[in-house]
């Protein structure tokens, strides 16, 4: 019985594996942009967060800088859409892993270099360094 229950075990977590997605981000979209891969990779942090499944993707985000196009949830005075609208936010999912510091051209997470490949998530949204037209949240 002992045997059966850790083959089961062990069947589950290689199938749950098996259906994890890396989804790639670059500050720049290319390719066909849907983030499957570092040539496809999505110039939108926030549509692949949305798509993401929480327990089971990877983001990988290569160096840059990124500025949050979401607004949060409810809220009904935070005016037009727009990349300067500064009640945009980031809309993170509870357990989505979100790894930065990759050139954009790795296979591996481990061989990222978070030093010489600086990931930002900014809400410098208007001019730079103008801290009265920056994102709220």
């Amino acid at each position: 019985m002992q045997k059966l229950y850790s083959f089961i075990v062990f069947i589950l977590f290689v199938s749950s594996q098996a259906l994890a997605v890396i989804r790639y981000v670059k500050p720049i979209a290319s390719g066909t942009g849907d983030g499957s891969s570092w040539a496809n990779a999505s110039g939108n942090l926030q549509a692949m967060i949305n798509i993401a499944s929480p327990t089971m993707d990877e983001l990988w985000v290569a160096a840059g800088t990124y500025f949050p196009t979401a607004y949060p949830s409810g809220c009904a005075t935070c005016g037009t859409a727009s990349t300067t609208n500064r009640n945009n936010t980031f809309l993170l999912k509870s357990g989505l892993r979100i790894y930065g510091g990759f050139a954009g051209n790795e296979t591996n997470r481990a061989t990222r270099n978070s030093h010489l490949n600086e990931t930002i998530l900014s809400g410098d949204l208007g001019t730079k360094y103008e801290t009265n037209d920056n994102a709220y949240h």
